[in-house]
C-alpha cells in the first residue's frame, strides 16, 4: 500500500471542524443498524480506510457519517478523510477517476481490499436502467437518507466482513 495515501489526512471529528455544519448535523442523525453493528462485531482483524471528500459535496455528507459511526462501533477500523483537491491523481490511480466520495479499504498488511466510489454500488445499478429524470430523483431521495440501507451494506462490503 501507498502509504502516502494516509498523509495528512485527519480523523472524522477533526473534518467536522472544517467542513460545514450539514455535515455535523447528519453525523449527528446517523446511527447504524442492529444488523450492521452484529456484523461490525465481527471484524477481528484490522482495516485502514481512507475517505477523500469535500465539505460542499451532498454525497459525502450522505456517506462518511456512516463510516465514523461503524469506526466507532470497532476499534479495529482506522479512519482517514482527505480532501480530493489535491489529490486528483491518488483518486484517479485509485479508482480510474476522481469522483467523491472514495473509500478506499486495506487490511492490516496493507493490501487493497475495496473501493466506494461516490454511490452504492445497489443504488448505481438502478440508475443505470433509469431515465434521465427518475436518475436525478434516485440522487435526491439519496441525499435525503431514503437509501442509508444501501450505504451500510455497501460500507461493510467495503471493510469484507
Amino acid at each position: 500500500m501507498d502509504m502516502g495515501l494516509f498523509d495528512g489526512g485527519v480523523t472524522f471529528p477533526e473534518y467536522l471542524k472544517q467542513v460545514g455544519p450539514e455535515f455535523r448535523q447528519r453525523y449527528e442523525k446517523t446511527g447504524l443498524s442492529e444488523v450492521t453493528k452484529a456484523k461490525l462485531k465481527g471484524l477481528a482483524a484490522p482495516r485502514k480506510v481512507v475517505a477523500f471528500s469535500e465539505g460542499y459535496c451532498p454525497d459525502c455528507v450522505a456517506v462518511l457519517p456512516y463510516m465514523e459511526r461503524m469506526k466507532e462501533e470497532n476499534q479495529n477500523i482506522d479512519y482517514t478523510v482527505k480532501h480530493r483537491t489535491g489529490n486528483e491523481e491518488a483518486l484517479v490511480e485509485a479508482a480510474g477517476e476522481s469522483r467523491i466520495p472514495l473509500l478506499l479499504s486495506f487490511d492490516e498488511n496493507g493490501e487493497p481490499l475495496s473501493v466506494f466510489l461516490e454511490f452504492p454500488e445497489k443504488l448505481k445499478d438502478e440508475m443505470r436502467h433509469a431515465a434521465i429524470e427518475d436518475k436525478k430523483e434516485l440522487v435526491v431521495k439519496f441525499r435525503a437518507g431514503a437509501y442509508n440501507d444501501m450505504i451500510e451494506e455497501a460500507l461493510v462490503d467495503l471493510l469484507r466482513i
